[in-house]
């Protein structure tokens, strides 16, 4: 049985190539290799060096690289928001996500906790519009209004 924290890698691993199975209980079917990296954006609340995230990102990176066919880039993003809150700090955040990413847009972007994906959400509408978020732990509170649209899982 896979923890709540692997499994999750394992699902975000699946969603961004194209293989998830039809159970999480067995290996995904082979896929020809992509003809360019495939970018995953993870987005972290807090620090950088918070024990929490050194182990997330290390766990999230063992599930992509279970198959050695994918090619994937990873970017991480630290929010810090016990440090460095406030609506003018995140406003100035978004724009600085929008255009470090605008030449090189991710694929999917995994949400590591609450604020992160609050932070997401809020910013939908211009940041980030058709990318898949794999939310991790958050529960769907942290949508607020989002959470009422069908489009979203």
């Amino acid at each position: 049985m896979l923890s709540s924290s692997r499994l999750c890698c394992y699902v975000c691993a699946h969603v961004l190539l194209g293989t998830l199975p039809a159970t999480t209980n067995g290996p995904a079917l082979p896929t020809a290799p992509p003809s360019a990296p495939k970018r995953v954006l993870v987005i972290y609340s807090d620090e950088r060096l918070l024990p929490a995230n050194v182990i997330e990102d290390e766990a999230i990176r063992k599930a992509f690289a279970k198959d050695p066919t994918q090619r994937i880039e990873f970017y991480s993003e630290f929010l810090d928001v016990a440090r460095f809150g406030g609506e003018v700090h995140e406003m100035r955040q978004a724009d600085f996500f929008r255009e470090k990413y605008a030449e090189r847009p991710p694929d999917l972007i995994i949400s590591a906790a609450q604020p992160a994906l609050q932070f997401l959400v809020k910013h939908r509408s211009t940041l980030f519009t058709q990318v898949p978020v794999v939310a991790h732990g958050a529960g769907r509170e942290a949508l607020g209004d989002v959470a009422a649209d069908p489009e979203v899982p």
